[in-house]
């Protein structure tokens, strides 16, 4: 029989069997394998999952409704230009509603009302009135009273100069005083010169704007003023 020792090929001790571990992690061959099979899987599951929100249909949608609410296009287009009101020529709306203001306001006016100005501030400014305190004055010094508020039947614009520092305008309008009353000091109706008539009249107002407002600034008539 050989004595001859069998001996382990050069090398053997060295090559890795799959279970050895690492000196440094304490983690076999296999268990590091598997780790970097599941880093490398949640890497993808997280692209994946990025990439489907980016073309998800409900990702439009969501942006769209985001940039409406900042009011914003997706193509970020300039907003369209609005035109100052102060460019803005008056327009029979504006006439209408700034004529049933001033008449609101007149109408409040009694024999103790005081500081016309005031009463008036956003409706009238200038002569006129100046106009209606010697209206007024009259009235206090006859005794009478005026009750009731005209009404405003039509308006025509006849000039506009809204380019002015403090635009201007010029507004012809058909005034129906028919339910307006004068009462003298016994609590009588005194009759309306002209009678029904005269109830309706054409009047010339010029306007001005100023601090937002359109302020009647003064009434003429015209040369015939039916209406």
């Amino acid at each position: 029989m050989s004595n001859a020792t069998k001996t382990r090929p050069a090398g053997a001790e060295h090559a890795p069997t799959g279970d050895e571990q690492d000196p440094k992690t304490g983690l076999s061959g296999r268990a590091r394998v598997v780790i970097i099979v599941i880093a490398i899987v949640a890497v993808l599951v997280i692209a994946a999952a990025i990439i489907f929100n980016a073309l998800a249909p409900g990702a439009k949608s969501t942006s769209s409704a985001n940039s409406a609410k900042t009011g914003t296009s997706a193509t970020n287009a300039a907003p369209a230009r609005l035109t100052p009101i102060a460019d803005t020529p008056m327009s029979k709306p504006r006439a209408d509603a700034a004529l049933k203001d001033y008449l609101g306001k007149v109408s409040t006016i009694g024999p103790k009302t005081k500081n016309l100005s005031n009463v008036l501030l956003n409706v009238a400014s200038g002569p006129i009135v100046a106009e209606l305190e010697n209206t007024q004055q009259e009235l206090t010094t006859e005794g009478w009273t005026l009750k009731g508020v005209p009404t405003v039947v039509s308006v025509k614009i006849l000039k506009s100069n809204p380019s002015a520092a403090k635009p201007t305008a010029t507004v012809e309008a058909c005034i129906d005083s028919s339910k307006v009353f004068t009462y003298d000091s016994k609590g009588k109706v005194i009759p309306t010169a002209g009678g029904k008539a005269a109830a309706r009249a054409l009047n010339i107002y010029s306007l001005q704007r100023t601090d937002g407002h359109w302020r009647v600034v003064s009434r003429t008539f015209p040369n015939n003023p039916t209406c």
